[in-house]
């Protein structure tokens, strides 16, 4: 019998997919899942995770429904008149981004893993003892819920290896394998992009080379039609989050802590991450076409304010607690916003149709839907 070398089964954490948009557009993840069908690996979401990921876009949704009947009220104070916008009932609201998550989810080929029974007196122990993934401050109890649907599912695989990928370094550690994971052999990856390359790493290496040769190719078509590419940019609305954050749940800090002032000039870099794809459509042709999937740079030059540096790092001004009173203010730490000019790169996916004439090459473009915050 042939020896099967790649990893059986991909668990993803919430921290990951929370840190794509909501309908899951990603390149990396087009990639990752155009493998594992292949090689029919399986892509799985403990139950925990995915609810912990619905719960995070109903919570988007709910921010964004209020800043908009917020934004609502205070132009109506411009016009001087009342100003109204759709009102959304709460239930109904979280109902909906619940239906359409799952619907994307389905579609995407992720599959939910129940959370298994366990042995209550059991987790209480490990948590007195803080035995990881548990720590301190009555933390961990999530994480030992998705190491442990995990482990359940994985018992399947013995013998073999398991590709986590998380964003959150305790499923890392060797003792979270040890005690959870210990009749298979688990891989560990951070971020999407890792995680394709250790799936990648233990593949055919001519499908391999197959997938880098044909990204290759795309991203040379892509980049001929650069121009074109670039003018729908500028159809695109972005948020001020998404200039200041990027995508929610991004493992980068914030660019700047204050308030943005104007936005001078965007402007369109480079195209980066491509590959052959949709993740909710097909991988495959469809009447002559290719799908893909892939990301643009953007230089954003805005004008921000922001406190100064001695100011954040003075705490402010001293409070007493016996009259409540402000007892001084740190003269030497100017509470006045600084007003400056700075460059912010971000990535914006794009899901686009590509052409193929008779002898494959590839000859049209037909852009599909830009992702934008």
């Amino acid at each position: 019998m042939t020896e099967i070398r790649w990893p059986m089964a991909v668990y993803f954490d919430a921290s990951i997919l929370c840190g794509l948009s909501a309908d899951l557009t990603s390149p990396e993840l087009v990639r990752l899942s155009e493998a594992a069908v292949k090689y029919d690996v399986g892509r799985f979401v403990p139950e925990v995770a995915k609810r912990e990921w619905i719960f995070f876009h109903q919570e988007m949704a709910r921010r964004k429904h209020d800043e908009m009947h917020s934004a609502a009220r205070l132009l109506g104070r411009y016009l001087g008149r009342e100003f109204k916008v759709e009102a959304v009932e709460q239930q109904e609201l979280l109902k909906g981004v619940k239906q359409t998550q799952l619907s994307r989810f389905d579609a995407a080929g992720l599959v939910e893993l129940p959370t298994p029974d366990f042995n209550v007196k059991a987790l209480v122990e490990m948590a007195v003892r803080r035995l990881k993934p548990f720590a301190e401050g009555d933390r961990g109890f999530r994480d030992t819920l998705i190491a442990l649907t995990i482990g359940s599912h994985a018992e399947q695989y013995a013998g073999h290896s398991i590709l986590v990928v998380s964003k959150d370094e305790v499923f890392g550690l060797p003792e979270v394998h040890r005690r959870w994971w210990s009749r298979v052999k688990p891989v560990f990856a951070r971020t999407l992009e890792q995680a394709v390359g250790q799936l990648e790493a233990a593949m055919d290496e001519a499908w391999k080379r197959y997938l880098d040769l044909e990204e290759q190719e795309i991203k040379t078509f892509l980049t001929s039609k650069q121009d074109q590419i670039f003018e729908r940019l500028k159809e695109v609305e972005v948020s001020e989050a998404f200039i200041r954050d990027g995508a929610p749940f991004s493992s980068k800090m914030s660019a700047y802590v204050g308030s943005l002032q104007a936005v001078r000039q965007i402007r369109p870099l480079e195209i980066t991450r491509v590959s052959r794809g949709h993740l909710l459509g097909s991988f495959k042709k469809e009447d002559g076409r290719v799908p893909v999937t892939f990301s643009v740079k953007v230089a954003f030059d805005v004008t921000v304010n922001t406190y100064s540096f001695a100011h954040l790092m003075s705490g402010g001004p001293r409070v007493r607690f016996r009259d409540a009173a402000i007892t001084s203010r740190p003269s030497d730490a100017p509470a006045e916003l600084l007003e400056h000019d700075m460059t912010i790169e971000r990535e914006i996916s794009i899901e686009a149709w590509v052409t193929q004439d008779a002898a494959g090459k590839y000859e049209d473009l037909a852009i599909e839907k830009i992702q934008a915050w």
